[in-house]
């Protein structure tokens, strides 16, 4: 037994290893991961142990996985694995045939992915909403999503996704009888299919799905040799029993009417075989649709005592699965019988196909509300966050042009104070220049004030000495 987390993983893959020892693998991953902290690398690998069981198909198992990551991805707010959850209960809800239920988890799926740049997840969901409006025959819409879908895949030159386009587009052609490009796309898709790489066991499992659908394509226009063709080319698919038994069994009872067809008597082994696989694996709808064909061989053999026996057995589990298609081809073989009032089951033919028509057109609607309230949603959510955002942005501009006022404010205030300082200096410098002149003024006017005394002293002097000369001379006169 291979040991280590990669190894477990590519163990699921080894046709030579038994498949208790391939399933114990699975079950060593979810035990070693329920202990694991919740992270991306966590979450992602519960998705890839859905994907093994899904290769088993133990569609239980894998929808248990995808809802794992799902619930770990909700509390990590993980939008990628949210949308990858939702891509997973739609492919788990339409392998037991609840469209709408399934319809609903991918545009949920696609709502996600279209917020996310990855527009490959994206393409993969745009696809699987095709083959829903292919099953409820809205055949346009179903182009409509095929081809965005490839558009994708070919920007991306995905090669295994580009198969599946191709493939989905050669169904869907088959369908409307335009068996030309039906059959040009089947082959496109076989081409791209050899351009992958690894995943060998699950390449010729796709590569026999193929070949079956080219093999149906030429039973419908009733070209008998060449179906026969593809059918026996898978046959030599080694492993397919195995690794794709619903498949295989599909080839079987395929393979069986083939033969009936081109005058083979001995087809009961096949169809036999086909049953008993379908009846292990619990799909009654493949059995229903098994048991009209054996109804057919024995109505063309003219048998209609087992034709009738076959055509009933048909008709009750097409109604315990809900499978429409199936019920509507058992109660057309069970008129052409001929048996036990045929008139009746021409009736209730006829009513069941008006049924299908109302339930076709009742499911388009729901689909139409399903996706205008997933676009509302949507439309809301992005108002919030753009009222969110608006609010955010006039919060910023409020907190801009109010620290703008304040800016502006102490700016102001730092100029109306230096200019204040300034004036006070001015002033103080006035009122210096001021006393500067005053002291001058007073200086030049105690100078003038001294010079007055000087020459009043001067004056005093001369006159006392000129006073005094003149009594010099008196007396001199008078002696």
């Amino acid at each position: 037994m291979p040991s280590g987390v990669d190894s477990l993983f590519q163990a699921v893959y080894i046709d030579t290893l038994s498949f208790e020892t391939r399933l114990d693998a699975i079950h060593q991953l979810e035990d070693y991961f329920a202990s694991r902290v919740n992270d991306s690398t966590t979450r992602r690998n519960y998705f890839k142990i859905a994907n093994r069981y899904y290769y088993f198909n133990d569609f239980e198992g894998f929808y248990k996985n995808a809802s794992k990551a799902f619930s770990l991805g909700k509390d990590a707010k993980d939008t990628l694995t949210l949308a990858r959850g939702y891509y997973y209960f739609g492919d788990y809800h339409l392998q037991y045939k609840r469209l709408d239920s399934a319809f609903a988890n991918y545009i949920m799926s696609k709502s996600l992915y279209e917020t996310t740049n990855d527009s490959e997840r994206l393409a993969t969901v745009l696809l699987q909403v095709s083959k829903i409006y292919k099953d409820v025959k809205d055949y346009s819409n179903s182009e409509r999503y095929a081809v965005d879908a490839l558009n994708i895949f070919l920007e991306n030159k995905d090669f295994f996704n580009l198969y599946s386009s191709y493939n989905m587009l050669g169904i869907l052609f088959t369908e409307i009888k335009n068996n030309d490009l039906a059959f040009k796309y089947f082959n496109m898709a076989l081409e791209n299919l050899d351009k992958v790489k690894d995943m060998a066991a699950y390449k010729a499992q796709l590569k026999a799905q193929t070949l079956i659908n080219l093999g149906v394509l030429f039973q419908k226009q009733e070209r008998y040799n060449e179906a026969l063709n593809y059918f026996n080319e898978v046959l030599t698919i080694h492993g397919l029993k195995h690794q794709s038994p619903l498949n295989y069994a599909y080839l079987l009872h395929s393979l069986a009417f083939t033969q009936h067809k081109l005058g083979e008597k001995n087809v009961m082994p096949l169809f036999n075989k086909a049953i008993k696989i379908q009846d292990s694996m619990g799909y009654e709808y493949a059995i229903a649709a098994t048991k009209v064909q054996i109804a057919e061989h024995y109505l063309d053999q003219n048998k209609k005592d087992s034709a009738f026996i076959y055509a009933n057995a048909s008709y009750q589990l097409a109604q315990q699965t809900e499978v429409l298609d199936n019920e509507l081809k058992a109660l057309h073989l069970l008129a052409k019988t001929g048996k036990q009032n045929s008139h009746q089951w021409y009736e209730t033919y006829i009513s069941l196909q008006d049924s299908i028509t109302n339930y076709e057109r009742n499911q388009l609607e729901k689909f139409a509300l399903i996706a205008f309230d997933t676009e509302n949603l949507k439309i809301q959510k992005q108002l919030a966050e753009s009222r969110a955002e608006r609010l955010v942005n006039q919060l910023w501009f409020i907190a801009g042009v109010s620290l703008m006022l304040i800016s502006f404010g102490f700016l102001l205030f730092k100029y109306r104070s230096k200019r204040l300082k300034n004036r006070e200096l001015f002033l103080k410098q006035e009122e210096l220049k001021n006393k500067e002149k005053i002291y001058a003024a007073m200086l030049e006017e105690q100078y003038k004030i001294e010079q007055g005394k000087h020459l009043e002293k001067k004056r005093l002097s001369r006159e006392l000495h000129d006073g005094i000369l003149g009594k010099l001379s008196g007396i001199r006169l008078n002696l």
